[in-house]
């Protein structure tokens, strides 16, 4: 490359930088590349906001005089891993027994993937049929989380992987590596090393224009500790009801995971299977059916149907039968308490108790 077309890429780039801090440069997509020498603009309406904007912009000059002093020789590597969207059930199995057979149940599998000197993300949603791809600075996890580059740069590469283990005090060989999703835990790395677990959560460094990310890690009983279920203790009405039952505290939800039968025989009803998926509860004298098919809790005097979500539709349901007593999330076991009791049910997280009376 001449000393002279580099002075002239040098000056666009200056210009061109101007052009986005007086807002002009924002209304278009900026590419710039070493390999033919060339810098094109294009009319863009692809990204969110004008801010989105300049960032990549300024990113990819920083990526185009990387390539433009690379050298000779050297070729770009290829790093990528899969991203498992999991759904809650999924992963609470997963993380109590790290197995690749679990991330196969995820609702969403991408494969993600960029060189090393490139801003370029490509993915590749492999559950879907027929398989969806693209192209794009960032990958949206969701509304308000980004995949920048430097993610795949760093959990797709192998060796900065074990650079990063060794600085913390873990040596090995990786195995395996996979990215997870779930709503109300921290993006994580999930790491085999040597048959062992290590999990590296991910957070978005503070302030609008940081596109880099904090990493902490866990080793596997901590990261359970941290994020998974933990058992609780259930009182009801002042009685300590845990010995013989199911009480878990889900710390990263927000909600306890409790039986009904036994709680509702501590408060008096009566209460007994119809079939394996129906509970029919006698207290004062009024019958009531839950029917956890059609997620339904009918008074039957009455032949109302009492709705087992919160307000608006939205909610989780969560129904498991465990040693012959059907375990209900505590948002459930609320609903059903306030139609048939004056008690209220709390959680103290700290000391992993719940209280009903």
């Amino acid at each position: 490359m001449s000393h002279s077309f580099k002075t002239f890429t040098r000056t666009m780039a200056i210009i061109l930088t101007f052009a986005v801090l007086i807002g002009i440069a924002p209304l278009a997509a900026i590419n710039v590349t070493a390999e033919n020498a060339t810098i094109t603009i294009q009319a863009s309406s692809n990204s969110s906001n004008i801010f989105e904007r300049i960032i990549s912009f300024f990113q990819r000059i920083i990526d185009f005089f990387k390539n433009l002093f690379l050298p000779s020789g050297k070729e770009p590597t290829l790093n990528s891993f899969t991203l498992y969207e999991l759904g809650r059930d999924s992963f609470y199995n997963f993380i109590e027994n790290p197995s690749q057979i679990f991330l196969e149940e995820s609702r969403r599998i991408v494969a993600l993937s960029k060189l090393s000197n490139s801003s370029l993300i490509k993915h590749e949603f492999l559950n879907e049929n027929p398989i969806v791809t693209g192209e794009a600075d960032t990958f949206r996890l969701s509304s308000s989380w980004l995949v920048y580059g430097s993610l795949v740069d760093f959990a797709g590469n192998t060796a900065a992987l074990e650079k990063y283990l060794s600085q913390n005090g873990v040596a090995g060989t990786i195995d395996n590596v996979a990215l997870l999703h779930l709503a109300n835990v921290p993006v994580t790395i999930w790491l085999s090393v040597n048959q062992a677990s290590y999990f590296i959560t991910v957070e978005h460094k503070s302030g609008y224009f940081a596109r880099g990310y904090n990493y902490s890690l866990y080793n596997h009983s901590d990261y359970v500790k941290k994020f998974g279920v933990k058992d609780g203790t259930l009182i009801v009405n002042g009685n300590d009801i845990t010995d013989g039952n199911y009480v878990k505290i889900d710390i990263a939800y927000r909600l306890a995971l409790l039986p009904l039968m036994a709680t509702f025989e501590e408060l008096g009803a009566d209460v007994k299977w119809i079939d394996n998926a129906t509970i029919s509860i006698t207290y004062n004298a009024k019958e009531y059916v839950l029917d956890t098919g059609a997620v339904s809790f009918i008074d039957v005097e009455e032949n109302k149907n009492i709705p087992l979500f919160l307000d608006g539709g939205t909610g989780y349901a969560f129904f498991q039968i465990i040693d012959n007593d059907l375990i209900l999330d505590s948002p459930t076991m609320n609903i059903i308490l306030r139609e048939l009791t004056d008690l209220k049910l709390t959680i103290n997280y700290d000391e992993l108790t719940v209280n009903i009376g």
